[in-house]
């Protein structure tokens, strides 16, 4: 079985790791145009002593041949689509994209179009759902009628990384489809994200449900201490959430309990998530509902960036 990772930049290079082990039946594939970002993966792949058979490749003209069983997109935003148009055409089934997936929502329908003409299926790599405390705490949380969520920190990405949160949001609360997002609160104009060409932003940003009963704030500061913390109060609990740390306080009715959280590296994930891929048991978000989720997301962030730029009404300019 033939499984690429198409961009091995510091991301994608944690992917490859994480396939060290997978078994020897796979055959693994790292692209990248860049030889230096491939010299890296390579190192890293080394770090990990897998036996599968790994190939590195830096020119697209040397993956025609070549009809793979799963995909783990790595790209930046901008260059995802083209991606997926590649690999589709080659017979590919089964992606793993990473986020933020696309920059438009006209990007996601044209994605989505194709991967119902290809029966293709594809989950958003959003990996907190697998985190064995909240899939703990949505269980405790699924009865709840009332539930408003509150991340808050020190520049820690708002633009690129609300849909992690957007994501674990509507995990908790099984509410993807009707949220509606207000930018108001952001500061002014943004700024140079780590990667070039792309854009951040500090402030708030929020999402309400259409009954009003649960919500979403997100808050990053200019200036304050770095930890990142998440508050969830809900009809029956009071969740406080410090991931930096690795704690979890948990207030009910019985008292209050304390819980040590248990967060993974990439690494450590990719080759059991490939292989649910494969049998179609994946927990991540799926395509149509990270679609949703990533609408819910442009629409603040399109009227916020457009104000100052008019080249970003329709583009969201993060990764």
């Amino acid at each position: 079985m033939n499984i690429i990772v198409f961009g091995v930049g510091q991301l994608g290079s944690r992917h490859l790791q994480g396939l060290a082990g997978i078994g020897s039946e796979y055959r693994i594939f790292a692209f990248d145009p860049s030889e230096k970002s491939l010299q890296i993966a390579e190192g890293r792949w080394m770090e990990m002593k897998g036996l599968e058979e790994v190939i590195f490749v830096s020119k697209i003209s040397d993956l025609q041949m070549v009809k793979f069983d799963v995909a783990i997109i790595a790209t930046n935003s901008e260059h995802r689509i083209e991606a997926i148009e590649i690999l589709l055409a080659q017979g590919t089934k089964y992606f793993l994209l990473e986020k933020v997936v696309f920059q438009s929502t006209a990007e996601f329908q044209k994605a989505n179009v194709l991967f119902q003409n290809h029966k293709a299926r594809a989950w958003v790599n959003c990996p907190r759902r697998l985190y064995s405390h909240y899939k703990e705490l949505q269980k405790m949380l699924s009865g709840e009628e009332e539930i408003f969520m509150t991340v808050t920190g020190t520049n820690w990405g708002l633009g690129c990384n609300a849909i992690h949160f957007l994501d674990l949001f509507a995990f908790l609360t099984g509410n993807s489809e009707d949220l509606v997002g207000d930018g108001s609160g952001l500061y002014p104009g943004y700024f140079e994200s780590k990667r070039a060409g792309y854009f951040e932003i500090n402030g708030q940003l929020r999402w309400l449900s259409s009954n009003g009963k649960k919500s979403l704030i997100l808050n990053s500061r200019n200036e304050g201490l770095p930890d990142l913390k998440i508050q969830i109060n809900s009809t029956h609990y009071y969740c406080d959430i410090n991931e930096s740390k690795g704690k979890m306080s948990l207030t009910s009715n019985l008292g209050v309990s304390e819980v040590t959280l248990s967060p993974m590296f990439q690494s450590q994930m990719t080759g059991g998530v490939q292989k649910s891929i494969l049998e179609e048991k994946c927990e991540l978000c799926t395509f149509e509902e990270s679609m949703a989720l990533h609408e819910a997301l442009f629409k603040p962030l399109l009227s916020h960036f457009g104000a100052k730029n008019p080249e970003f009404r329709e583009r969201c300019p993060i990764t």
